[in-house]
């Protein structure tokens, strides 16, 4: 595997340990002497993306709430699911510290790229779009999952700050985005500090800054409706369109659809053509080899070799072979390639599958020999895949069926034909937009997105029954979003706590 980035930071004595709004590092100083050369900035971005990396979907609740499975061997991810405050309240999975640590090393590349000498303009408009694309990237995130969060100022401010709306952290999170688009070029044209090839799609690049508005953009149009912001959705609908035909149409980068069978050997791992945005496997992890892509939870036999077949019963997830039967078609392609054997596999003796599929999605494991001579796989060698082209026409086809505009068939039917399922409409798919968030569940499974889809598009008894319970003042309150972790709280007295989660604190 690559490695993708040296952490040098080290020497330079910069702490991720949290100060007044848990969203700056703690000794975390402006360095103006140090900001010199290329190298110098260079430093800085590398340790941004070292940050950013683990803000991924692994240790994520809500991409946990939005998974399906039959089985964890960890109570508290069913009780989330079942939106108990047990489960949520003070889940170290609602920390937001990974997000803000990423948000201040960018903000110090923006407030201190002017001080760096002999900076070719070429060269600035990088690191301007990789600090500005990171700070896109983790507000959209905020946005999503605290919605009223911090909007810090920049790299020096010690002001105590209070929530923004949702509305306002999302217009931060499409702002920033905007500027990565215009001073970032394609990816397969951009090049690292000396002139080679970047290693890895997680940079910033214009066809991932353009992912980003596809999905702010829609997720405006969804919460416009859903909360009531006094805005226009269907303007916001028009603008994830937009953006979505322009990778659509190669005119951010080099993107095309690969076949099912190469999506899992290629994309799925962090490389190929269909792989937009993704957040680097880190081999050379301190502790160990570690990815954020939900493969390490749901990977066993056969991709580890040093597995049983019975080692899916002790996996943090597993799902029913009979559930995945149902979901895909005899014909298609994922039903075999995302799942390993799963109808001869579906027969085997229960006493030894526990009845469970065998997720095939992601085909490389990363293994280490102990001090005994012992080898096991630690990790699945796969990068978190964040945003792929499948991903993009369907986002685009949701919208065009939230407008009424017919080509919503068509993007649903271009990832269908890739699959060899049947066109729309087929069999038991009902009216157009249920069609396309259960083809979004079949293509992207396990890959992070099924929450937000269905709060996108207001299926939310998709994600439990429990939800139909929900009063809309609930929604209102905040139910839809995490509470924020108790340390944001200790040394400042004017944030305040999700409405909804505050009641049960």
């Amino acid at each position: 595997m690559r490695k993708i980035f040296l952490l040098i930071f080290v020497a330079l004595g910069i702490s991720s340990c949290s100060d007044l709004l848990d969203v700056t590092p703690e000794n975390a100083v402006t360095f103006t002497n140090f900001y010199k050369s290329e190298s110098d900035l260079n430093s800085v971005c590398a340790q941004m993306h070292a940050f950013m990396k683990n803000v991924g979907a692994a240790e994520n609740l809500h991409v946990k709430m939005g998974m399906i499975f039959d089985y964890t061997s960890v109570a508290s991810n069913a009780d989330a699911k079942k939106l108990l405050p047990s489960a949520v309240l003070n889940n170290i999975q609602t920390r937001w510290k990974g997000h803000y640590d990423v948000i201040h090393f960018a903000n110090l590349i923006l407030d201190n790229i002017h001080r760096v000498e002999n900076l070719a303009d070429d060269r600035k408009n990088f690191y301007l779009g990789q600090a500005y694309f990171a700070k896109g990237f983790m507000y959209f995130r905020l946005a999503q999952d605290w919605g009223h969060a911090v909007i810090t100022k920049d790299s020096e401010s010690q002001a105590i700050l209070g929530n923004s709306t949702d509305q306002e952290v999302l217009a931060e999170a499409i702002r920033n985005a905007e500027l990565a688009e215009k001073a970032l070029g394609k990816f397969e044209e951009l090049v690292d500090l000396n002139g080679n090839a970047l290693p890895s799609k997680q940079y910033g690049s214009k066809g991932a800054a353009v992912a980003l508005l596809a999905h702010a953009y829609a997720w405006k149009g969804a919460m416009i409706e859903l909360y009531g912001w006094n805005d226009d959705a269907k303007a916001a609908y028009e603008k994830s369109i937009e953006w979505a035909t322009v990778l659509i149409e190669d005119k951010a980068g080099n993107y095309d659809l690969e076949t099912v069978e190469n999506l899992c050997r290629n994309s799925l791992s962090g490389y190929g053509s269909e792989n937009i945005f993704s957040l680097a496997f880190d081999e050379y992890a301190s502790s160990y080899p570690t990815t954020v892509s939900l493969a390490r939870f749901l990977t066993t036999w056969p991709v580890n070799t040093t597995a049983s077949e019975a080692a899916v019963k002790t996996r943090s997830f597993a799902v029913k072979a009979s559930r995945i039967q149902n979901m895909y078609e005899l014909q298609d392609e994922r039903r075999h390639s995302f799942f390993y054997k799963l109808d001869s596999m579906a027969n085997e003796d229960v006493n030894i599958t526990g009845g469970y599929a065998y997720v095939y999605k992601w085909r490389e494991g990363f293994y280490k020999t102990s001090v005994t001579g012992s080898v096991s796989m630690t990790s699945v060698a796969a990068d978190y895949v964040v945003w792929r082209l499948a991903d993009i026409y369907l986002l685009r086809a949701e919208c065009y069926a939230k407008l009424g505009d017919a080509r919503a068939e068509e993007d649903l039917n271009m990832i269908r034909r890739r699959a060899k399922a049947t066109e729309y409409p087929a069999p038991g798919d009902g009216d157009i937009r249920m069609a396309i968030f259960r083809e979004r569940e079949k293509e992207l499974i396990y890959e992070g997105h099924r929450y937000y889809d269905a709060v996108r598009n207001n299926y939310l008894t998709e994600l439990d029954p429990v939800y139909a319970e929900l009063s809309k003042q609930d929604i209102q309150d905040g139910v839809l979003y995490l509470p924020i972790y108790q340390d944001a709280f200790e040394m400042n007295d004017i944030l305040r706590q999700n409405r909804y989660w505050f009641k049960f604190e």
